[in-house]
């Protein structure tokens, strides 16, 4: 829905789910404080997403998909076992689905009600939807996955060992740093400082970083030694002398 649109009750940002506004105070058809509208849409969410009698109907990942895309998620739809559906009946699917195709794209790029809510530090303190979101968004994507804008792919394929990048809106990225899901370039500080070891003893990292060094040291570069040098030791990786970017130089401050 694109209730701002409404020149009855005043413009504003886009949101994605229609609403009951009987309990907003309004004045000739217009809201007059809509602090009052977002706070008690706020409070709204945080209920919706933390109530666990709800998960069956999927709120959370629908507004997960709508934040990202603009659209619901796909649903698997049922096989049909009846083999012979009439010519008539397919030519009237195959329109319907030439309709659906035609159907505007939806701009993802500009901020929603629900967006700018969940982001608010004002409207929500805690971060509580925010919070829930981040939760739905690790369940849709697993542990790996990283939300990142489409031009940072490359750069979390080759920063973030072991995460896999998810290409989503800005005003999604913005719930998701409430939510625990840090910058690109944090998240790989943090990564690369909790979960990094020096070369194993005895092994091809140790002689792989004292070959480095050495090559180093011919085209005269004398400020790294091998125990500056670390290796990326999370999970999803098991061979890091066989991946890229998986090596890290610490420089000293």
């Amino acid at each position: 829905t694109t209730w701002g649109n409404d020149p009855r009750i005043g413009s504003h940002s886009p949101a994605l789910f229609g609403m009951d506004l009987h309990s907003i105070p309004y004045w000739q058809g217009r809201i007059f404080d809509y602090d009052i509208l977002k706070r008690n849409y706020a409070q709204l969410w945080q209920e919706i997403l933390i109530d666990a009698r709800l998960m069956g109907m999927n709120i959370g990942g629908r507004l997960l998909s709508r934040l990202i895309t603009g659209k619901d998620p796909i649903k698997e739809e049922e096989e049909d076992d009846d083999d012979d559906t009439s010519d008539l009946e397919v030519d009237v699917e195959d329109d319907e689905e030439e309709e659906v195709q035609e159907r505007p794209r939806v701009n993802t790029d500009i901020d929603c009600l629900e967006s700018q809510v969940m982001q608010s530090a004002k409207f929500d303190p805690v971060g509580i939807s925010a919070k829930a979101l981040a939760t739905r968004f690790k369940m849709e994507y697993c542990e790996e996955g990283f939300p990142c804008l489409a031009h940072e792919i490359d750069w979390v394929k080759d920063r973030l060992p072991g995460r896999v990048p998810v290409a989503v809106s800005q005003r999604t990225i913005n719930i998701l740093r409430r939510g625990g899901y840090f910058d690109t370039k944090r998240t790989s500080d943090e990564v690369w400082f909790s979960e990094s070891r020096p070369a194993k003893e005895g092994t091809a990292e140790e002689e792989v970083v004292n070959k480095a060094v050495d090559l180093l040291k011919e085209a005269g570069c004398t400020d790294v030694t091998p125990n500056v040098i670390v290796f990326f030791s999370g999970q999803g990786i098991t061979d890091p002398v066989q991946k890229k970017g998986l090596v890290r130089f610490n420089r000293s401050l």
